[in-house]
């Protein structure tokens, strides 16, 4: 579980790529190839339907993936999804 948080803290960091840590560049590959055996379509769902992440820190194909996890699986959250990613704040800051 520990590759795949890094490899996923790297991967959306402002530094993208294994390159700037030249302690972990000898472990990409396998700390790919384990993230991509953990990550499943529910889990780029969980975190795109996350009230605090709203996806902010997912790649570009991984929201894709996601998205299509809704429109084949549970197409009544598709008005949710659209919401969060448009960041559309309907409830007031304080209550």
């Amino acid at each position: 579980m520990i590759q795949v948080l890094v490899y996923f803290q790297l991967n959306t960091s402002k530094q993208r790529s294994f390159c700037w840590n030249n302690v972990l560049e000898p472990h990409k590959v396998k700390i790919t190839k384990r993230f991509n055996q953990a990550m499943t379509p529910t889990h780029y769902l969980a975190n795109l339907l996350h009230p605090i992440y709203c996806g902010r820190n997912l790649r570009p194909e991984h929201i894709e993936i996601g998205q299509e996890y809704v429109i084949e699986d549970n197409p009544e959250l598709l008005p949710e999804l659209c919401r969060l990613q448009t960041d559309d704040n309907t409830l007031p800051t304080a209550l």
